[in-house]
């Protein structure tokens, strides 16, 4: 098959649809644009750029009825989120169309189109100076609850329809006052081709190639690996493991879980130490037990101070008392 194209509002509709829904496949990595450095930066420049007609890639995409496990797209993404396989029922579903390169576009798309990233919307001020450093090229993540006069929320705009184009112009349009007639150009301009990109159907901003029906899981694996290959957005060990990078992350969650009861347990089990052996030698000496050397804040794999005196003989006991720490 050839190469086909689409727009965004086709590609963002497919996505997670009843019928001949876009989804990820097993083997794919979790989302990782939207919790990387200076994220909301990169996003505005993808936005940007599709707006601008800039080719940012082509999609792969197979329609397969094989048993393949695969996950849903998220909604509202916040940092360190990840998705789960959706039932095992549902593996061979005759009309899905599984991802095997364009997650992290198709993501930040879905999200930013129609809910939120990291709890912020994205918005366009269609009447932003290009001479401005502080803005990125028009896009800029707002607060959700945020109002501001002649910025349009994303999500808003990718809600309307087409007979709602004119009213919804007007009321943005409204909430601004003492406008320039060359503001005015700007403001319908931009409003137009952000419309035309991102609601509109004719503009076909995005490319995407489906895989042959009949090729087997392997295959397609094979040509997933061959993508990743081709430059540098997975390492060797990320190809290595990508059939088990979903599950392995949960281990790796649970794993912190198991460190942090470990550590509490180390944690307890030295102050407890700590107040016996202390106890033990004011006992001796007739003295009341310091325990100044317990810190509330211990950090794991520290001795608490209290029973590090004891051991290096450092305590205002005589080096003979220590001995009541070997017995």
């Amino acid at each position: 098959m050839s190469f086909q194209t689409i727009s965004v509002k086709e590609a963002v509709n497919n996505i997670n649809a009843n019928s001949n829904g876009w989804f990820l496949p097993a083997v794919q990595r979790p989302y990782v644009w939207g919790s990387r450095y200076e994220s909301e930066k990169y996003i505005c420049k993808l936005f940007d750029s599709i707006l601008n007609g800039y080719p940012i890639g082509t999609l792969i995409v197979w329609n397969t009825d094989k048993e393949v496990p695969y996950r849903e797209f998220m909604n509202d993404y916040e940092d360190g989120k990840i998705a789960t396989l959706v039932d095992k029922s549902l593996w061979e579903r005759t009309d899905k169309w599984l991802v095997y390169d364009g997650q992290q576009r198709l993501q930040t798309l879905f999200s930013c189109l129609k809910y939120t990233l990291n709890k912020r919307i994205l918005a366009y001020n269609l009447l932003y100076k290009t001479d401005n450093t502080d803005e990125d090229y028009g896009f800029k993540f707002i607060d959700k609850n945020t109002d501001n006069p002649g910025y349009i929320k994303l999500p808003a705009l990718f809600s309307k329809t087409d007979t709602e184009k004119v009213s919804y112009r007007r009321n943005i349009q409204s909430t601004l006052t003492s406008l320039t007639e060359d503001e005015e150009t700007l403001f319908e301009t931009r409003f137009d081709k952000l419309w035309s990109v991102f609601v509109g159907t004719d503009v076909k901003s995005l490319a995407y190639f489906p895989i042959d029906k009949t090729w087997n899981e392997d295959k397609v694996n094979d040509v997933f690996q061959r993508l990743n290959t081709g430059g540098v957005p997975l390492s060797g060990a990320d190809l290595l493991f990508s059939k088990i990078k979903f599950a392995q992350l949960r281990l790796q969650y649970a794993s912190l879980k198991y460190c942090f009861l470990q550590d509490t347990a180390y944690f307890i089990s030295s102050l407890y130490g700590a107040i016996f052996f202390s106890s033990a030698a004011s006992r001796r000496l007739n003295t009341k037990p310091d325990t100044s050397g317990i810190s509330a804040s211990v950090t794991c794999g520290e001795v608490p101070s209290i029973t590090a005196k004891f051991f290096d003989g450092t305590n205002t006991a005589s080096k003979d008392d220590t001995s009541l720490l070997q017995r």
